[in-house]
């Protein structure tokens, strides 16, 4: 039976799922969500097989595993406001890593045209709604990639709220 064809009346457990994934993606995965619950920052589930995690009511990322074992992740590196400025104060590599995965708009909508112009540290893109990080299957130099940002973006989220 699939895990998805019960979700309406018992939500999956993120173990249920994880375990459907591939042996070197499960263990990616696991490295990633253990990074996440040493900064007391817990999985919740939010739609059909999606998890997202949270610092203080902002999302940090979100998550879908699929029964294919297929994992999408999504980042928010930083509020819109202060991409710039976080962005502009991080290390050649992780910029150079944002770029690489920034999430392009692939027309998922007709309506959506090119998808959202967005001018980062001088340059237009076209993302796919927000200028976030976009990983499918993250390998474990993706996931050291992704435990850094989490730091950064819970640092943009506290500064934000001062």
């Amino acid at each position: 039976m699939s895990i998805v064809a019960n979700e309406k009346t018992e939500k999956p457990e993120l173990e249920q799922l994880v375990d459907l994934l591939p042996s070197n993606l499960k263990e990616n995965m696991n490295v990633f969500i253990g990074a996440c619950k040493e900064r007391r920052m817990t999985p919740r589930w939010y739609a059909t097989n999606s998890f997202n995690i949270k610092y203080k009511g902002k999302v940090v990322f979100r998550f879908r595993i699929f029964e294919e074992g297929i994992v999408d992740i999504y980042f928010t590196v930083a509020n819109k406001a202060d991409l710039d400025e976080v962005l502009s104060g991080l290390p050649d590599r992780m910029r150079e890593f944002y770029f690489m995965n920034l999430r392009p708009c692939l027309h998922c909508n007709p309506t959506h045209g090119n998808g959202r112009k967005i001018n980062i540290l001088g340059n237009e893109y076209f993302v796919c709604a927000e200028p976030e990080i976009f990983i499918k299957n993250p390998t474990k130099e993706q996931i050291g990639y992704l435990i850094d940002f989490i730091d950064v973006r819970r640092e943009n989220i506290v500064d934000s709220s001062l």
